[in-house]
């Protein structure tokens, strides 16, 4: 019996850069989407990931918002922040928040897929 895909959710405000880490990411892990905080939190109600990625920039609700939730709620899930604000506040926010890791855009898929590894096994 094979081991159980590492699962994912990725959240991002904009639906071309959660379709191309969706697309990138499906061969290796079991990747789930969703466009903004808020329908990311009643995804989180409603079913367990290993990991999650998510932008800070986002309109509805800066992604800080959610990893704080979800550090808070989900203290064993994998936490991975990303945005194309490489700037050393934004990599001491995420770290304030919780966050196992920080990507800077544009990122390597294969990078991605890396950290997402990384990340996992030092909660597991």
């Amino acid at each position: 019996m094979a081991d159980k895909p590492i699962s994912i959710l990725v959240v991002d405000d904009d639906p071309d850069i959660l379709a191309v880490i969706q697309a990138g990411l499906s061969n290796n892990f079991e990747v789930s989407a969703c466009v903004g905080v808020s329908p990311a939190l009643e995804l989180l109600k409603q079913r367990s990931f290993d990991v999650v990625l998510l932008d800070v920039e986002m309109p509805d609700v800066r992604g800080t918002v959610l990893a704080k939730e979800v550090r808070e709620r989900f203290p064993d899930v994998g936490l991975i922040m990303f945005t194309a604000h490489n700037k050393p506040n934004m990599v001491n926010e995420a770290e304030n928040v919780g966050a196992d890791a920080y990507i800077a855009k544009p990122f390597c898929l294969n990078e991605m897929a890396r950290e997402i590894r990384e990340v996992y096994a030092s909660k597991h």
